[in-house]
């Protein structure tokens, strides 16, 4: 199923808002849309986290298993716009893994 940029989502809702579940390699989905570089979900996301007064640098500064930041899996994939948008939205710029790596 393709979703159009704005679209709602019961499966995102459900999966990501809701119960904040990582995936099967121990990454919040967020971490995934960074290290594609999928924009345009990052961005849907992220908006409606502050709609809803969600905590935004929260989100954009989750840790997975390993310590790792979406900013971690952005740069590491090489997905600079999507870094500059995690930088924008509070993302910790220092940020270090659990093997000091940043």
């Amino acid at each position: 199923m393709l979703l159009k940029y704005g679209e709602e989502s019961d499966i995102f809702e459900s999966y990501f808002w809701d119960q904040q579940q990582a995936t099967k390699k121990r990454k919040l989905l967020l971490h995934q849309v960074a290290s594609r570089g999928h924009l345009r979900i990052a961005r849907m996301w992220i908006e409606k986290a502050a709609t809803r007064g969600q905590d935004v640098k929260a989100m954009v500064n989750a840790e997975d298993s390993r310590s790792w930041q979406p900013l971690h899996c952005a740069a590491h994939g090489g997905k600079n716009e999507m870094i500059e948008f995690l930088l924008s939205h509070g993302a910790e710029i220092n940020a270090r893994t659990n093997k000091q790596q940043g």
